[in-house]
């Protein structure tokens, strides 16, 4: 598929992903104490969070196949650290005044911050593979210690490559 055509499709994705949460957020407070109504645009938040995955983990195999999972896991510490930070936030914002006013703010922002995540990856978004993806010269030597020297070795499979190192007395 085109790159121009798979970044459309990631953005598209995650527009739904971002949007479809923040407009739930901002819906909640105006509903005022309907808790079946709140439940079920909580569901619908988490829906559409959903999404937002097709999305990610799509684009981070177009940027580098070959180390997708270790920025998977990158991104993932900073997304791990911003929900360690939410509950200590909301806890900042309804101290002792746990009024609806004061959770109708949380929501607002918590809308803002997804409405803002989209902007960012719309600014930051790429499909084009990255060029430190492409792996090392093949049967280049490479020293892991004085004692033994390795070989890279590559090698198809049934359509696959397969890499890896063998030792020089293993041959």
């Amino acid at each position: 598929m085109e790159v121009r055509r798979r970044e459309e499709i990631c953005t598209s994705v995650y527009a739904y992903a971002s949007f479809g949460p923040a407009i739930t957020l901002i819906i909640i407070p105006l509903v005022g104490c309907r808790n079946t109504l709140i439940i079920f645009l909580l569901t619908l938040n988490g829906l559409c969070l959903g999404a937002q995955y097709t999305g990610i983990f799509t684009n981070l195999l177009d940027l580098a196949p070959n180390f997708s999972g270790t920025m998977l896991g990158i991104s993932n510490t900073f997304c791990n650290g911003a929900g360690i930070l939410a509950p200590v936030a909301v806890g900042f914002l309804t101290n002792n005044n746990q009024t609806r006013s004061q959770w109708n703010i949380v929501f607002y922002i918590s809308a803002a911050i997804s409405m803002l995540s989209y902007l960012v990856y719309l600014i930051l978004c790429q499909s084009t593979e990255q060029s430190w993806n492409s792996p090392c010269a093949q049967n280049e030597l490479v020293t892991v210690s004085s004692a033994s020297t390795l070989a890279r070795t590559e090698e198809e499979v049934d359509g696959y490559r397969n890499q890896g190192f063998e030792k020089e007395e293993w041959k």
